[in-house]
């Protein structure tokens, strides 16, 4: 998520909104372009969250973790 804000800031910083004033596109599609980046980037992101605490889950149960951090993560 706070990548796409970044973007969106990075895209002020650079002058983006006098540029794509002058495209052949709506307001409105431009809002709601913006829109859908965002939710695909925050999907994702879930989804590269999602797989990487399965990964870790994987090898919590594969190897023993100092301090009992296997039987937590299991």
């Amino acid at each position: 998520m706070m990548g796409a804000i970044g973007f969106s800031v990075y895209d002020d910083q650079n002058g983006w909104g006098s540029y794509r004033l002058t495209l052949p596109v709506s307001k409105r599609d431009v809002v709601l372009s913006r829109y859908a980046a965002i939710a695909t980037l925050g999907l994702i992101g879930s989804a590269v969250g999602f797989a990487a605490s399965l990964a870790v889950m994987g090898l919590a149960s594969a190897v023993e973790l100092p301090g009992g951090l296997s039987e937590l993560l299991a």
